[in-house]
């Protein structure tokens, strides 16, 4: 059951995360490049982490 809403969760940032992004560049199309999404996941994951300790 958590691994599903873990999914859910990575489905629902993405999904924000593109939302973000193309009202940012007003581009209905827009996509992260290769690689963006999984930076932006990193960098996330990272602050997570300083900010539970």
């Amino acid at each position: 059951m958590l691994n599903r809403y873990l999914v859910y969760m990575a489905i629902d940032l993405h999904e924000q995360g593109l939302l973000l992004l193309r009202q940012a560049l007003d581009n209905s199309t827009a996509d992260f490049r290769p690689g963006q999404w999984e930076a932006i996941q990193e960098l996330l994951k990272e602050r997570s982490l300083k900010t539970s300790h």
